[in-house]
This record gives structure tokens, sequence and C-alpha cells, in this order.
């Protein structure tokens, strides 16, 4: 008998979820677990792990019991890059040039290709993105993060 799978989708990110959630419940052994009523420090984190694999086994059975086909369709890896050398430039950037040049990297690495077709819908997104890890992080958490790089 040959198994068929018509939702490799699925089946992936399934196996994704179990893999991190028995990681996550691994891991959380080496803490305290306590009981429901007295929860240790690895007590969420050893059910989240075991709420994640579930959902991974769930979605297995789906990708194995899909009716109809869903293939992985091809895909560029270029806006994967992108979003990755953006993330890397703001970490290198928030501290020496402040969250106003970081976030203008990461905006602008992310969305090389939007700028030249929408620009405007790219500045408006640093704006409000910017504007809004301002609020959040430098003055409700005042977390010691320059917002410029002569301060």
């Amino acid at each position: 008998m040959r198994l068929r799978v018509t939702g490799p989708k699925d089946l992936l990110a399934g196996a994704i979820f179990v893999a991190f959630g028995l990681t996550t419940f691994v891991l959380a052994q080496d803490y305290k677990i306590g009981t429901i009523f007295a929860m240790g420090p690895g007590y969420f984190p050893a059910a989240m792990g075991l709420v994640l694999a579930i959902i991974g086994v769930a979605a297995i059975a789906r990708g194995l019991t899909r009716a109809d086909p869903d293939p992985i369709e091809p895909h560029r890896l270029e806006p994967l890059f992108l979003i990755f050398t953006g993330i890397v430039a703001f970490s290198l950037l928030v501290e020496r040039a402040g969250l106003l040049v970081a976030s203008a990297a990461l905006i602008g690495i992310a969305c090389y290709r939007r700028i030249f077709s929408h620009p405007w819908e790219v500045l408006i997104t640093y704006v409000a993105l910017t504007g809004f890890a301002a609020l959040v992080f430098v003055v409700l958490f005042e977390m010691p993060m320059p917002l410029f790089w002569w301060r």
C-alpha cells in the first residue's frame, strides 16, 4: 500500500509544529514544572510545547487525508533574503545609529521592490511602524534605545 500525500503544505507545517513543540517540551523539563495550582517556571513552556505538538499532529493528519491536492508552489528566495538582510541591518544599527535610522534600513531593505512602485506606501509604513515602536519601546517601556545617532 502506497501512501499518497495530497497536502504537502499541511504535512510540512505539521512536522515543523511537532518539532518545535517537542523541543520546547523537552527543554522545559530543565525547569520546575509544578502543578496547575502552583505553576513553576517550566509549566507554561511545557504546556505550550504540548499544544504545538498536538496542533502539528492534527496538521499532519489533515495533510495525509486531504481530498483535493494542495501542492507546494515554487517560490522566489529574494523576498526571504531581503527580509533577513533588513533584520540583520536593524540589529546592527539600532544601538549605533538609533531607532529612526535602523527602522529606515529595515523597511527600506525589506520593501526594496515596493519603493520603486509604491514609494508613498513604503513611507507611510515607515512612519507608522517607527512611530509605534518609538511610542511603545522608548516612551512607554522606557527602554534605553536611542532615537537618533547623536543621543
